[in-house]
């Protein structure tokens, strides 16, 4: 730095009274010169008169005081502000005040200003600026506000939520929660406040969410899934929201929300068994097993499987004889015989009033079908459950192989259903 220049320009700010000027107007929002004595002279320089809403100093008026500009409560800091500072000059003569414009409006100003000192070391003058902060300061209100009404929905809402900082590539760090997130997590805010996903929960349960947390950034986009997590309350299943905040010259952040879940799985869950099981046997339904069907036969490498339709033989007879509710119990023990007789590798279904079907896994030979089937319709012969009814219980079975005896689902439920009509014709003239 040139101290040669310093020197001339002070020189020249002694001599040249534009400069000073300039530098009075154009520097600054405001510059004032005050009288330290009883005598309260003050001076505002043109840009502050403007502030204030006054054309120039011609338009003040008579006795102006500006002080009746100053809200109360800042004057009096201000002026405790100067006595600390002739009191101990290491305190800054700094601060704001807000002003009161001749329309109504209020304008902050920051000060800045220097005691003069006479020569026997008595304060006798203030010089100083003002710096229009106004913007600044309504911005800092719109920024308390709006950081009042994030925490009001932050902690107002019934959702859990909590706030992640992206630290590296598959590195998170907690950084807050909210009240509901505490209460249905049994977490506090002290306990999850720096915390990695796997120091919180556990490396095995951690890397599982890390890896959620990591597709949303990679996706940078909002993302929704299921997670069932175990906590202190008890395993629970969320729907959990992540929505990321990616700054690339700073820190980046991932706003989570979860919603529990967990009754409304339950529900699902019981709608599903309810619209894919059989209310009575509780073996899977018609829709269900065709539904299975369907996808088994669409499978990319089609292995071989077998279709076995069973019917009740004289079943009406019973219900006819002993009533409905009887007949519903033949059913539910026939349900339990097949489940019995198919423990592995076969799926069970009831298909309609006394229809059963059963998809078996893998190649059969048709003479092992057939031997199959006979053994089933022995072994449900030997049994006594029904003795008391006097009537016989024996199920008319149909086979049907694929691919050999059809490649669609129709084929094939029509061929079991003919070999079946044909076992029960044999089941009718043996009776």
């Amino acid at each position: 730095m040139d101290q040669k220049l310093k020197e001339e320009l002070y020189a020249r700010l002694k001599d040249n009274s534009r400069l000073l000027d300039f530098l009075l107007d154009s520097m600054f929002d405001g510059v004032f010169f005050l009288d330290l004595s009883k005598a309260r002279r003050e001076w505002f320089n043109q840009v502050f008169i403007n502030k204030l809403g006054y054309r120039d100093a011609a338009d003040l008026p008579e006795n102006y005081d500006w002080h009746a500009h100053v809200f109360t409560d800042d004057l009096k800091q201000a002026e405790h502000n100067l006595l600390e500072h002739l009191d101990n000059p290491k305190v800054p003569l700094e601060g704001v005040v807000r002003y009161r414009h001749l329309d109504g409006s209020i304008i902050h100003m920051r000060y800045r200003g220097i005691v003069v000192h006479d020569d026997a070391g008595e304060p006798v003058r203030l010089f100083g600026t003002h710096t229009d902060v106004t913007a600044y300061k309504e911005a800092e209100f719109e920024i308390k506000r709006l950081n009042k009404d994030y925490e009001r929905i932050f902690n107002g809402t019934q959702d859990t939520m909590f706030l992640i900082e992206i630290v590296g590539y598959r590195r998170f760090r907690f950084i807050r929660n909210n009240k509901m997130h505490e209460k249905m997590t049994g977490i506090s805010y002290e306990q999850l406040a720096g915390k990695t996903p796997e120091e919180l929960m556990g490396e095995k349960v951690g890397a599982k969410v890390t890896s959620h947390y990591q597709r949303c950034v990679d996706r940078q986009e909002t993302i929704t899934y299921e997670e069932t997590l175990p906590f202190k309350t008890g395993q629970t299943t969320w729907l959990t929201t992540l929505t990321p905040h990616i700054n690339p010259i700073g820190v980046s952040y991932i706003v989570g929300s979860s919603k529990e879940i967990s009754k409304l799985k339950e529900l699902e869950q019981k709608l599903h068994h309810s619209a894919y099981s059989d209310y009575l046997t509780q073996l899977p339904n018609r829709r269900q097993f065709f539904e299975h069907l369907e996808d088994r036969l669409n499978e990319q490498n089609q292995p071989p499987c077998s279709l076995l339709f069973i019917d009740l033989n004289d079943f009406k007879g019973i219900n006819d004889r002993f009533g409905h509710q009887v007949g519903d119990e033949v059913l539910i023990d026939f349900a339990a015989f097949l489940k019995q007789q198919f423990k592995e590798g076969a799926f069970l279904a009831r298909v309609g009033g006394d229809e059963f079907m059963v998809l078996l896994e893998g190649h059969f030979e048709e003479v092992i079908l057939k031997r199959l089937i006979e053994n089933l319709q022995t072994t449900m012969r030997a049994r006594k459950l029904f003795t008391s009814l006097n009537a016989v219980v024996t199920p008319a079975i149909g086979y049907a192989r694929f691919p050999e005896d059809g490649e669609t689902i129709e084929k094939l439920v029509r061929e079991a259903d003919r070999y079946m009509y044909q076992n029960k014709t044999k089941h009718k003239l043996r009776a």
